[in-house]
């Protein structure tokens, strides 16, 4: 058997970045075997605890700390966490880190590598600006449109995921730099749905507009029973298995331009078609025959989905099931740590690491300077 893929480690990443992008951000690192440390307010913790799901999604396989960055001793107990860190993950608007006390100028030392995500980067015109994952699609162009042209949300975190991946990149890259130098990472939510939106945009400046859109055989079909996806994109040779199925051999040799200027009549017609059988029916026969289709899943149906199961793309823990980071290395999959943490629960045992004695502990929980977990938890 492989070995488990662990690259990182003994890096310990510490995290003061909340919600979705710097967490999902720093799941990433936890699952490469990063020691990752959430930082959290003493008072509510992460305001993503309210969503008990998005924050178990988030946050799995790594320890919490709670901490009141608003008192003076606060944030040297912070300073002296991130004194042991390899990374310092942030993900306030500019300009809060600096006013805590907390940014990269007070905290950088020798090979830390320290990453702001934000929604429009530590620069710019609207640096400042609040907003969360629709702003950020929208602001980058890359919201849908309806047949009507009206946009049409995603309903994927895009700006939130994105962000996550290359401040990931960034990170690995930087401590994967030979010269061991560190450094500080910007990453701009909005930039990061830009460079994803890449094609659109050059298909833009091109004067061009998105085939697929236009493509008959690119979409959702209704069958007698459950929807399933055709993804003929631009491809003649789908094209042509498509129509051996369905028997059309006046229109098998379309080439694609021919079938984008036919595509409205085109598509009534396989719409027709299509909806004279069950999903199963259909899945089998192109599926047999090399046609690009799919059935269309909710989240709940994805735990029972064959392709997942034999993938081994969940993890149990704790009798729920986690999607993994899906990157396997000589067939084995990524591991995966236990649950996230309660708020706090490891207070007591960083800060004993620091050097703090159990009566400076207790006194600062006392205090609200840092919180420990309480029983049950």
């Amino acid at each position: 058997m492989p070995e488990d893929f662990r690259p990182l480690s003994g890096r310990r990443v510490v995290s003061i970045a909340q919600q979705l992008p710097g967490p999902y951000c720093g799941l990433l690192l936890a699952d490469l075997g990063a020691e990752v440390v959430l930082v959290e307010q003493v008072r509510g913790g992460d305001p993503a605890r309210v969503f008990p799901a998005l924050f178990a999604a988030a946050n799995r396989g790594k320890s919490s700390v709670a901490i009141d960055l608003k008192t003076a001793e606060g944030v040297e107990v912070f300073l002296r966490l991130a004194s042991t860190a390899d990374v310092v993950l942030e993900g306030f608007r500019p300009g809060v880190a600096a006013r805590l006390g907390v940014d990269y100028a007070r905290v950088a030392h020798p090979g830390l590598v320290y990453c702001s995500i934000s929604g429009f980067g530590q620069s710019g015109p609207v640096a400042g600006f609040p907003g969360h994952d629709l702003t950020y699609q929208a602001w980058s162009g890359a919201l849908g449109s309806d047949a009507a042209g009206a946009p049409v949300v995603s309903p994927l975190p895009v700006a939130d995921l994105s962000s996550a991946l290359y401040a990931t990149v960034g990170i690995l890259a930087a401590l994967s730099d030979r010269t061991g130098q560190g450094g500080y990472i910007d990453v701009s939510m909005a930039e990061s749905v830009l460079a994803f939106n890449s094609v659109a945009v050059l298909t833009a400046q091109a004067g061009e507009h998105d085939a697929e859109l236009n493509e008959p055989a690119y979409g959702v079909f209704a069958t007698t029973d459950r929807p399933i996806t055709l993804s003929i994109a631009h491809e003649d040779h789908f094209w042509r298995a498509l129509c051996g199925v369905l028997d059309w051999p006046d229109v098998a040799e379309l080439r694609g331009i021919e079938r984008r200027e036919r595509s409205a009549p085109l598509r009534r017609r396989l719409e027709n078609a299509i909806a004279t059988e069950g999903a199963a029916h259909w899945l089998n026969v192109l599926g047999v025959a090399g046609v690009p289709c799919g059935p269309v899943n909710n989240a709940a149906s994805t735990l029972q989905d064959p392709l997942f199961l034999a993938r081994g793309a969940f993890a149990d823990i704790g009798g729920t099931r986690y999607p993994r980071t899906p990157i396997r290395r000589d067939g084995a999959p990524t591991p995966v740590g236990g649950p996230a943490p309660a708020l706090g629960a490891d207070t007591e045992r960083y800060l004993g690491q620091l050097g703090y004695t159990a009566d400076e502990i207790q006194r600062m929980s006392n205090e609200g300077i840092v919180r420990m977990a309480k029983v049950n938890e």
